[in-house]
């Protein structure tokens, strides 16, 4: 028995490093442009490996993507369960999705690569994913609304607001990075720094986006 757990986690840790190749190769080099070869080798296994325990190219890719955007669900799950305030449910919303970025830096690249060819590798299992957080998203505006703290607005364009300011942040070139640092007064070692106030940034303007006018400072 004991043989056959050690057997299951070095299968998952073959599984997990060909997963986190992947997701590098084709963040660098997008679906088109990545190779099997060259993600078996950064995993260091062989392609005989990375077929048995993920299958073709495509799958690959679409296990790459599912596994970012089911851990954002679940996470969402787990932490908009402890409130119930529309206000601070829509903080963690922003929250989660700079954490998942934060935790999979590579994602920004792998969907502008998809933005900028129109989406043609996308999976429809992203797409269903997507829309399941996109109905979080519009359950928590809804009810913010019936508590008179939110305006009536569409969840995509708030979705898009949170996506596409922490794509951006987080995919800065690092002389960019270096640059804004000094804007901002930071100081030499600002760079986590930069990015917390940039997360805190994003989160006060989207929530002060959505507020009801009443519930705004001097509406």
């Amino acid at each position: 028995m004991g043989s056959t757990r050690g057997k299951r986690r070095s299968s998952g840790g073959t599984l997990a490093r060909i997963v986190r190749a992947a997701t590098v190769e084709f963040a660098e080099k997008g679906f088109d442009g990545a190779r099997v070869e060259a993600i078996a080798k950064r995993a260091g296994v062989n392609k005989a490996a990375l077929y048995y325990h993920v299958g073709n190219k495509k799958a690959l890719y679409e296990r790459v993507i599912l596994n970012v955007v089911g851990a954002a669900a679940v996470r969402l799950d787990e932490k908009l369960s402890g409130t119930s305030r529309a206000d601070e449910m829509l903080r963690t919303y922003v929250r989660v999705l700079m954490q998942t970025f934060d935790e999979h830096p590579e994602m920004p690249r792998i969907i502008m690569r998809e933005m900028a060819s129109g989406g043609s590798h996308l999976p429809e299992a992203f797409l269903k994913g997507v829309s399941g957080i996109l109905d979080r998203l519009a359950k928590i505006l809804d009810a913010g609304r019936k508590e008179g703290v939110f305006e009536e607005v569409m969840p995509l364009v708030v979705h898009l607001m949170v996506v596409g300011a922490a794509a951006i942040s987080r995919h800065m070139p690092a002389r960019l990075k270096s640059m804004l640092r000094a804007a901002s007064h930071l100081g030499g070692t600002g760079g986590e720094r930069l990015m917390g106030e940039v997360a805190g940034e994003i989160e006060r303007l989207v929530i002060k986006a959505v507020s009801a006018s009443k519930a705004r400072p001097g509406g």
